[in-house]
């Protein structure tokens, strides 16, 4: 590929031959002896002009050269992190299985998970970029949980939900370790991480596989990676277990893929809530959608009911959940988000508030959420536009 620079120079080397050759066929004698000693002059300086202009012009060549063998040599050693990491992360699998655990969680073994967790985010050090941020995202949201939950224990929390939750984190920075983390050129094929319906909202939702070996993304608040963190929590984490949402949501604190995730599922309730009134010296109450879970029960006639479970909590120093909130209270919350509606259009249902975590949740039937999708749809969609306008 020829830069300006070599066309430049390959453009004045042609002019100057053009003028001697209209010199030579001049018929003057003193334009004769001036060309034939200028000829003899340039024979003498032709080899290191030759050797100047092989500089000039290869040095882009060479230049490229050595960075495709140093970047060669970089995917070499990730790719060599990556198998380590692939056997790693089956290894902490196969140790934390997703399966029935009866006994109670004890703070014992979250330390557990943590120093294993730990192990995988220093061997993925050297390994896809994005492997390493989601194994320092789910080590401190596990260091987080740690340091939220109870001495004594909390009789609704199972070892079962603690081993499903590393489980299916363990499994993406799997799925991650199989990936590197740039386009090639060659034979490419590309692929999408989420459903086509999220491909405007997310940045670098392709990616480029090359042999089986795969490109990941750039690590934004609208990256698909923080959706599929979100997403593979509210997958893993019991409805009544909402500290491992306080705690994911406090190590990457955006509403941005909890959006994403509603649109996804058609659903919509405020990702922020904001209310009309302050606490003190004009600091404002917000609650943030940390995690949702959806939920079905059979009455007794056995028709059949589909709700979801919202979980919200207070995420800044100043807590104001204890003894303010209440089922009118929150009728004062405005949607922050969107910036239109508030939660007098939800009639929301049992309630729970725990004062110590600044958190909340409550039942929403799953109708009124599609009906609010349905009416906030293009609202909605504007607004991941601007974030995704905002990021650029």
């Amino acid at each position: 590929m020829k830069t300006p620079r070599t066309a430049v120079i390959i453009t004045l080397a042609a002019i100057a031959i053009a003028i001697l050759l209209g010199i030579s066929i001049i018929d003057n004698e003193q334009l004769n002896t001036v060309t034939k000693n200028f000829l003899e002059y340039f024979n003498l300086a032709v080899t290191p002009i030759c050797l100047i202009l092989g500089i000039i012009i290869g040095y882009p060549l060479i230049k490229r050269k050595l960075a495709e063998d140093c970047i060669s040599r970089q995917f070499e050693i990730m790719h060599k992190a990556n198998g380590k990491l692939r056997k790693l992360c089956l290894t902490t699998m196969e140790k934390y299985p997703d399966k029935y655990i009866s006994s109670p969680l004890q703070k014992e073994e979250i330390q557990k998970c943590i120093n294993d967790v730990e192990s995988i985010s220093q061997c993925a050090f050297d390994a896809n970029p994005d492997a390493h941020r989601y194994a320092k995202l789910l080590e401190k949201t596990l260091k987080t949980f740690f340091r939220k939950y109870p001495e004594e224990g909390d009789p609704q929390y199972y070892l079962e939900s603690l081993h499903s939750f590393v489980h299916t984190h363990a499994g993406q920075v799997y799925n991650y370790a199989k990936t590197l983390g740039s386009d090639f050129d060659g034979r490419i094929v590309r692929k999408r991480r989420l459903i086509r319906k999220l491909d405007g909202f997310v940045f670098d939702n392709r990616y480029t596989d090359i042999e089986t070996i795969d490109n990941s993304i750039d690590y934004y608040h609208t990256s698909q990676l923080l959706v599929i963190f979100f997403g593979n929590s509210i997958h893993s984490v019991p409805y009544d277990n909402p500290l491992y949402h306080l705690a994911g949501y406090g190590s990457a604190p955006s509403p941005c893929p909890m959006a994403r995730l509603m649109y996804a599922k058609e659903i919509y309730f405020p990702p922020v809530l904001k209310s009309n009134q302050q606490i003190i010296f004009g600091l404002e109450m917000k609650l943030h959608l940390i995690g949702f879970s959806a939920r079905e029960s059979v009455k007794t006639n056995g028709e059949k009911s589909k709700y979801h479970i919202c979980h919200y909590a207070n995420i800044s120093n100043v807590g104001f959940v204890k003894g303010t909130l209440t089922k009118d209270s929150l009728n004062d919350f405005q949607d922050d988000y969107l910036c239109c509606g508030s939660m007098k259009d939800y009639e929301i249902s049992d309630l729970e508030i725990d004062e110590k975590n600044e958190m909340i949740s409550f039942r929403i039937d799953n109708s009124l959420l599609k009906s609010m999708f349905r009416k906030n749809r293009t609202g909605l969609a504007r607004k991941m536009k601007s974030e995704m306008k905002n990021m650029k």
